[in-house]
């Protein structure tokens, strides 16, 4: 995980999860795989709980069920 970018001049910050955070979760995904996951999350996270390794963990049970 990149803890990102801190801009003083926008009041924001960005943390960056990449394709190879979720892949070190499972090593079987192809990037593609790890990527759909990554979009997968970007649309269906609960703003109140986040992003975190529960929610990759879970994300990808679900992609590998699907």
């Amino acid at each position: 995980m990149d803890l990102g970018v801190i801009s003083m001049i926008d009041n924001q910050i960005q943390i960056t999860w990449t394709i190879k955070d979720v892949q070190s979760r499972d090593l079987t995904l192809s990037d593609d795989d790890a990527m759909g996951i990554l979009f997968t999350i970007k649309d269906n996270h609960d703003a109140a709980v986040g992003v975190n390794w529960d929610v990759i963990d879970a994300a990808i049970e679900a992609w590998k069920n699907w």
